[in-house]
């Protein structure tokens, strides 16, 4: 009996990955990949494109409009070179967000399935990230690490730091957001986020560059909009590893307002 749960939450947890990640393709095709084609059609030596051997002469000869020239050649590229379908990317963000929690709770619960074992999951593809990569199927993902982190509801502050003996990380983080707001903000969204605002999930490539993200916590009446301040921690330094991941070390509770 089992064996038939396993099997029928197996072929359905296979199918949504498969949904999402078919998904994360459209939403990389329609961001990424297009931005890539068009800077290697505007840097092609040996375009035929007229226009676009036109630019490359002046930009030559040009050096101090390139910046508002290249603006003008990107827009030409795209309007006239590059072929692709108008995609609702923000929809199909939603429509990824959805069946990645299916996901999530599919492989939770075929764990708790008498007999489990990892073998069972072999056939399942990983679920791809918005970034290109996979997110391995795990819960815990990457642990960045950071030298310093702050929050305000201003983008231009005022700031307030979050760090505990001296250490910082997006647990502490969410923990302080949770009591500013009265309700519980997740590691792992916070986490995202910067991810995503950053471009990479590996934080110690950007060599301690500070960058911020705005980030929506909370809901109805007690949604707030705060603005997270981040300096990476640079690489070899191991004291400013993430502690835990959001999902094995749980936000403290909200203080009652």
């Amino acid at each position: 009996m089992s064996n038939d749960i396993l099997n029928m939450v197996t072929a359905t947890l296979t199918s949504a990955t498969e949904q999402a990640n078919g998904v994360a393709d459209k939403i990389l095709a329609a961001t990424t990949d297009r931005t890539k084609v068009v800077h290697e059609i505007r840097t092609n030596t040996e375009t035929t494109d007229e226009t676009v051997r036109k630019f490359q002469q002046w930009y030559e000869q040009a050096n101090a409009k390139i910046e508002e020239q290249v603006a003008a050649i990107d827009e030409y590229i795209k309007a006239n070179l590059v072929q692709s379908e108008d995609v609702d990317v923000d929809a199909l963000k939603e429509q990824y967000k959805t069946l990645k929690e299916q996901v999530t709770a599919a492989r939770k619960f075929a764990e708790t399935v008498p007999g489990f074992s990892a073998d069972a999951l072999a056939n399942v593809p990983e679920l791809k990230s918005l970034r290109g990569g996979t997110s391995g199927g795990g819960t815990g993902g990457k642990r960045p690490r950071v030298e310093r982190l702050s929050f305000s509801q201003n983008s231009e502050g005022p700031w307030t730091e979050v760090d505990k003996d001296g250490k910082t990380n997006f647990t502490l983080m969410a923990q302080r957001l949770s009591k500013e707001i009265g309700s519980k903000v997740e590691v792992k969204d916070l986490q995202a986020a910067a991810f995503e605002s950053a471009g990479t999930d590996d934080l110690s490539s950007l060599d301690g560059k500070v960058f911020t993200f705005a980030h929506s916590v909370g809901e109805g009446d007690k949604a707030k909009t705060y603005f997270v301040k981040v300096q990476p921690a640079v690489k070899g330094d191991e004291s400013k590893d993430e502690a835990k991941p959001a999902e094995d070390k749980p936000a403290e509770a909200p203080a009652a307002e």
